[in-house]
């Protein structure tokens, strides 16, 4: 005899089917909940977004129009840099030559003799050549007179008379050419 197989035999009551079908459709409202939020939530963050975008877009437009308008700016700016460093260079460098060239002139100034400072260097070893011009030759010789007195040569190791020369052109000049090395100046011991 054949036995029967009831595949019925365990069902499931109808009660708990409802129940499965009530904790289903909880679990879908939320998931439905939660992709509304979110996509709002998503959607306002891209709103956000699009018009920081549309900000640095209009941003880079400006930048774009001010370069174009000063094209040189670059260049200039370059140019300003390669002044400035220079201009650094140049006062790292500095000899300080304006306290001898203050001190040659109140050298000169007080000799009261009417004399024309023509030329004046200076090199990094404190040797220095320049040239005087007077309008007459009395002053020359004066001013020669001058320089053989002890006082006048205070901060010079030596003063050596390179040439002299007279200029017939127009008006008679005569020139006086020296070299010499400067003992240590600073523009307080002026």
């Amino acid at each position: 005899m054949k036995k029967r197989i009831n595949l019925f035999s365990q069902r499931i009551a109808p009660k708990k089917i409802v129940n499965y079908y009530k904790v289903l459709k909880k679990i879908f409202s939320f998931l439905i909940i939660f992709l509304i939020i979110s996509n709002l939530a998503l959607s306002g963050v891209l709103f956000i977004l699009d018009n920081h975008k549309k900000n640095i877009n209009k941003n880079i437009l400006s930048f774009q129009s001010y370069i174009s308008q000063f094209d040189n700016l670059a260049s200039d700016i370059s140019s300003f840099i390669y002044r400035y460093n220079l201009f650094e260079g140049f006062t790292q460098e500095d000899l300080n030559s304006n306290a001898y060239l203050s001190y040659l002139t109140d050298f000169l100034n007080n000799s009261r003799i009417t004399v024309e400072l023509k030329n004046f260097s200076l090199n990094t070893n404190k040797e220095t050549s320049f040239s005087l011009e007077f309008l007459n030759y009395e002053d020359a010789i004066l001013f020669t007179q001058y320089l053989e007195k002890e006082s006048g040569k205070a901060n010079l190791e030596f003063l050596k008379l390179d040439s002299f020369s007279l200029d017939f052109s127009g008006s008679d000049t005569y020139s006086l050419n020296f070299s010499t090395k400067f003992e240590r100046i600073t523009n307080d011991s002026i």
